[in-house]
């Protein structure tokens, strides 16, 4: 695979720009950066080794798996205190909303892309499908329960409308169910 040298340095530096970026706007390029990443790497070229990057040793798919918990929370939990939180709730929407799309169409016969690691690994996959999946859908629904005025901060929403795009009929069949 053409980034097998670097799928491991890619995904472990924009998780620590994301974690330690001084600038919000660092951070938010950095969460776009790690979407694209993760659509493009599949799992079983990712490692395990030491990483000076992140001060820890760890396997990348746990990375990635407590990153993809880190970000679903600020879709559903995002602060409302300006511009630059809503850029940032916004950025963290689009990377879980491909996430949710790729792993809730794994299954699908009909898909038309390489696989990667938010489709080809079991241990993401079922975070995905069974930890911020239920989430997102909570979240959406509680705002319709409570009869919340749909505005440009439903980010649970637009996280939902991300899945159905990227993870074609099959997400959407399956987000529509629920």
């Amino acid at each position: 695979h053409p980034l097998q040298q670097y799928a491991s340095d890619v995904v472990r530096t924009l998780i620590a720009l994301r974690k330690n970026g001084q600038a919000e706007s660092l951070r938010i390029a950095a969460v776009n950066g790690l979407g694209a990443s993760l659509l493009a790497i599949p799992s079983n070229i990712l490692g395990t080794l030491t990483s000076s990057i992140l001060s820890e040793e760890g396997d990348d798919v746990k990375l990635i798996q407590d990153e993809l918990v880190t970000l679903s929370s600020q879709v559903v939990s995002p602060s409302d205190s300006g511009q630059v939180e809503a850029d940032w709730a916004f950025a963290c929407s689009r990377v879980i909303g491909s996430a949710l799309g790729r792993g809730l169409a794994r299954e699908s016969s009909s898909r038309d892309w390489e696989p990667c690691v938010l489709d080809d690994n079991d241990v993401i996959v079922d975070v995905i499908t069974k930890t911020i999946f239920p989430q997102i859908i909570g979240s959406a629904a509680k705002s319709e329960e409570a009869g919340a005025k749909v505005t440009s901060n439903c980010y649970d929403l637009a996280t939902l409308a991300n899945a159905c795009e990227s993870g074609g009929k099959s997400a959407a069949r399956t987000i529509v169910s629920e």
